[in-house]
């Protein structure tokens, strides 16, 4: 027996569904959902059209959430790749911090208030203190950015970032590479496809510079890595929308979930060795005797990275 639900509402980014939206919003409308469409280009009040709302968010009556990599799209939508990613399942009040930046959202695109009865009064589920930071170009202080970076100069032992994206800004390259010289085990785990190839090539310009300073990249093959997370000396666990460059970081609407838990961190290392295992680490002698050409490609490529 299935329950009687109220009614929901969706938002979905005008970009990343662009395809769908004409047969999706009357169908979600038919079956009385509420959908609306984020940062859509409108005519008569134009807007940049290069921001978008890759955040990732699924709360259900204020009490359980989802947040990480996973869109809400079919596992072929792409012949030929089979998706590997990483959704955190969040209950407690840390549910209703995702229920707030949905509703935000939620708001700037209806102006109308999602309503209180969306945000119960909170309950603790468990012990693990958690916290939820959004991300996005309204906001002066790029704060994903400054956490991470942040997270890799106080690491003491061992920091793992998992990206299927990376161009990073100057100060978390410097932070990797630092942390690296100073004797921390630092991890890259990327994916071995190229993709998108402007993103992949001017991703690849920045290997040479990690592997000289010590930082291990690991090139990800069983799969395609879209899987975006952080751990740190085993004790903080990072797992959100959030790519490490710089579109992330600057243009896109992003949220990320801390957890300060050596429990929650055991498991997303455990997570992180299995990528590990089905990688092929980048070795430094081989990648810099890599064809002309292909460095010639990433180097010129690299000279537009932060607009991709």
């Amino acid at each position: 027996m299935i329950d009687q639900v109220q009614l929901e509402v969706v938002l979905v980014d005008a970009f990343g569904s662009r395809p769908m939206i004409p047969q999706l919003l009357p169908r979600l409308r038919e079956l009385g959902i509420e959908a609306r469409v984020a940062l859509p280009f409108r005519w008569r009040k134009p807007e940049r059209l290069d921001l978008r709302n890759h955040r990732k968010i699924v709360v259900i009556d204020g009490r359980v959430s989802y947040t990480g990599s996973q869109n809400m799209v079919s596992p072929d939508f792409k012949p030929g790749l089979t998706y590997s990613e990483l959704v955190a399942r969040i209950e407690g009040p840390t549910a209703l911090q995702l229920q707030l930046v949905f509703g935000a959202d939620w708001f700037v695109e209806t102006g109308h208030y999602i309503g209180a009865a969306a945000f119960p009064s909170p309950q603790a589920a468990g012990d693990c203190p958690a916290q939820i930071l959004p991300n996005g170009p309204a906001s002066p202080t790029q704060r994903a950015q400054r956490m991470v970076v942040q997270l890799v100069h106080a690491a003491r032992r061992r920091v793992v970032i998992t990206s299927p994206y990376f161009i990073p800004s100057q100060a978390l390259q410097e932070a990797l590479e630092t942390a690296a010289q100073r004797g921390v085990e630092v991890h890259l785990i990327v994916d071995y496809r190229k993709d998108q190839f402007m993103v992949s090539n001017a991703q690849r310009s920045y290997y040479e510079s990690l592997l000289a300073a010590g930082v291990r990249i690991h090139a990800y093959r069983e799969a395609f890595l879209h899987t975006k997370a952080v751990s740190v000396d085993g004790e903080i666990a990072w797992v959100g929308s959030c790519n490490m460059d710089v579109r992330s970081f600057e243009l896109n609407e992003e949220v990320i979930a801390l957890f300060y838990s050596r429990t929650i961190t055991r498991q997303l290392q455990a997570i992180e060795e299995r990528y590990i295992r089905g990688a092929e680490e980048v070795n430094l002698v081989a990648w810099r005797e890599r064809p002309f050409h292909e460095q010639l490609v990433q180097n010129l490529t690299r000279l537009v990275s932060p607009l991709l």
